[in-house]
């Protein structure tokens, strides 16, 4: 591989973190969260408030995240996203009530909400140029954690080891672990800041001012709307006709 071709040892680790956070990350929800949501007697509308609430998280903390990397560096925010990672999935073990439910899923947003524009930020500042080829690898990264997931939590909670739920939610969190780790062996790269620093609520004005933005972000906006509907409610769906936990989790994959 020739010099320029080169790829440092740092987006590799992050690429791995990536993979093992995603895989966690998608696991606690995957299909597990609605069927945990159902074991604790939440109706439709709860399951529905449940899912989202991770997300809502994310509306509010991806605007400021990547802004707050910029003044205190790319690393101590991956390393916080990381001890998110790690530490969520265990606390599913002592949820007993729905509002608990939400409450920890807003709090287990925070790590995806943080990693994944921080990442971004992170590979802008290592690769001065090929920048839209090395951030296509890394997210492929992530979705490989992303595929076997829900495959991973069908099967655990099929098995019915401990209680319907546990193992999973341990297996979730010792992969967390694994992502944690991996934040605290990524080092910090020097950046040239492009231009001025602008204000968040100056780069929302912009970005709200740019119509081919609000396109795209209109279509991924639907997107993600099918698929999270999908994602919540096809594991209710599958036990209602009668589809096995392990054969979902592979349907969700």
């Amino acid at each position: 591989m020739s010099k320029n071709r080169r790829v440092p040892s740092g987006f590799l680790l992050l690429c791995f973190m990536g993979a093992f956070a995603i895989f966690s990350s998608t696991m606690s929800k995957s299909p597990t969260l609605s069927w945990f949501s159902k074991f604790l007697g939440a109706n439709d509308f709860e399951v529905g408030l449940i899912a989202s609430a991770s997300t809502v998280t994310g509306i509010f903390v991806n605007v400021t995240a990547g802004s707050l990397s910029d003044i205190y560096g790319r690393r101590k925010l991956l390393v916080i996203s990381g001890l998110i990672f790690a530490s969520a999935p265990f606390l599913y073990l002592f949820v007993t009530e729905i509002w608990q439910l939400v409450l920890l899923r807003i709090y287990h947003g925070f790590a995806t909400a943080i990693f994944m524009p921080v990442s971004l930020a992170f590979i802008a500042d290592m690769f001065a140029s090929r920048r839209g080829e090395v951030m296509g690898i890394f997210t492929s990264s992530t979705m490989i954690g992303r595929l076997l997931a829900p495959v991973v939590a069908g099967f655990l909670v099929s098995i019915q080891f401990l209680a319907p739920f546990q193992l999973a939610y341990l297996v979730c969190g010792f992969v967390g672990l694994i992502a944690m780790l991996s934040s605290l062996g990524i080092k910090s790269v020097s950046y040239e800041e492009a231009g001025e620093r602008i204000s968040v609520v100056k780069g929302l004005k912009a970005v709200m001012r740019n119509t081919e933005i609000i396109i795209v972000s209109s279509a991924e906006a639907a997107t993600y709307f099918s698929i999270g509907a999908v994602e919540t409610f096809m594991p209710i769906y599958s036990d209602i006709i009668g589809i096995e936990k392990w054969m979902t989790g592979l349907i969700m994959s």
